[in-house]
């Protein structure tokens, strides 16, 4: 998984790719508040550190599955040095009812976590 920098929050910026196929589908994604202090909808600032509130840029693996406040959720396992700290920051994917084509110009920001359309955490 892993998140593109520099385009705007309501383009499908998350790349998944199955490691069994090769296939890769894009998604919407939020990204952290922090990332995004003018609300402009392209986050400009990243960080590594815990309560920057910013995303991290980077490959990603998935970790564990869980049933959280959000719903279906998957841990995040950050692969690069950018990143590294997923697991200690709480990063996670889940889905949100606002990461959706239809909700305006600019997917809405989140505290932290990678926010995904709700459905595609359904599919298997």
């Amino acid at each position: 998984m892993s998140h593109r920098t520099g385009q705007v929050s309501n383009n499908k910026r998350m790349y998944v790719v199955d490691m069994k196929t090769g296939l890769v589908t894009r998604y919407l994604t939020a990204h952290g508040k922090g990332s995004d202090p003018s609300h402009t909808g392209y986050a400009k600032k990243f960080s590594n550190v815990e309560g920057s509130n910013m995303s991290s840029i980077g490959m990603y693996v998935t970790g564990a599955e869980y049933s959280g406040k959000h719903g279906r959720s998957m841990r995040l396992i950050g692969l690069e040095k950018t990143n590294d700290q997923a697991m200690n920051r709480a990063i996670v994917v889940h889905g949100a009812w606002y990461v959706d084509p239809q909700y305006g110009s600019t997917v809405r920001k989140r505290l932290r976590g990678t926010i995904v359309q709700r459905r595609i955490l359904y599919c298997r």
